[in-house]
């Protein structure tokens, strides 16, 4: 069963004013038009959409069980397989990232000097 049609059979009302939220006539008929019109809610509305079918979906509360477990498990300063903490982690690509930035600039700097003598010696 997909997410559209369970969200659709499960709660048909939350899923109406949802589709409807969306400027959508809801379909009343069957729960399978119903799933359509979310699947294309979510298609032309993205991230938005998708967002609020959580909002809607009968199992919502083990959503935000999963949540509030994966926010504290990511906290706990467990290490992995190498030894590293996620925190660590987490400092080494800052510092990567600060090492990339500088070598492009040191880049960039060498070609505009490269540009500059190419200049001056063309003339």
């Amino acid at each position: 069963m997909d997410l559209y049609i369970y969200c659709a059979s499960k709660n048909p009302v939350g899923t109406a004013k949802l589709v409807q939220s969306f400027g959508l006539q809801p379909s009343r008929s069957t729960p399978q038009e119903l799933a359509s019109q979310l699947a294309m809610c979510v298609k032309r509305y993205g991230q938005e959409a998708l967002e609020r079918v959580s909002y809607i979906h009968p199992d919502r509360q083990l959503f935000s069980a999963m949540k509030e477990e994966m926010s504290n498990a990511n906290g706990c300063g467990c290490s992995n397989a190498d030894g590293e903490t996620n925190n660590d982690k987490k400092e080494n690509n800052n510092d990567l990232t600060e090492s990339k930035l500088l070598s492009q600039n040191h880049l960039i700097i060498g070609g505009i000097l490269v540009l500059a003598l190419a200049v001056i010696f063309k003339k």
